[in-house]
């Protein structure tokens, strides 16, 4: 990973957003979630579709999106992470963070 990138994650962990690394210096896994999406979320909550796809990325790792579908009828993206591995732990630490 550039260590641009790095110091991005670094400094917008502060921000709300999760991540590991792993003792390579690798990417584990990362979490994107704004304040707005969560209040879509706690408002909209009839309809969440949780989705995961399987290394169909560039960066060859498992992507997982939650959308909601709100009263117009418009799916709007919630949240959504990259990891690299399907584990019970790395789930946990998804809806956990």
């Amino acid at each position: 990973m550039p260590l641009v990138l790095l110091k991005y994650w670094k400094m917008t962990q502060i921000l709300g957003e999760a991540f590991d690394i792993n003792e390579k210096n690798e990417l584990t896994r990362v979490c994107y979630m704004t304040e707005r999406t969560q209040n879509l979320i706690n408002t909209f909550y009839d309809v969440i579709i949780i989705d995961g796809s399987r290394k169909s990325n560039r960066f060859n790792m498992h992507l997982l999106d939650v959308v909601i579908i709100n009263n117009f009828g418009q799916t709007c993206t919630c949240f959504f992470s990259l990891f690299s591995n399907q584990t019970y732990e790395s789930f946990y630490w998804h809806f956990h963070n």
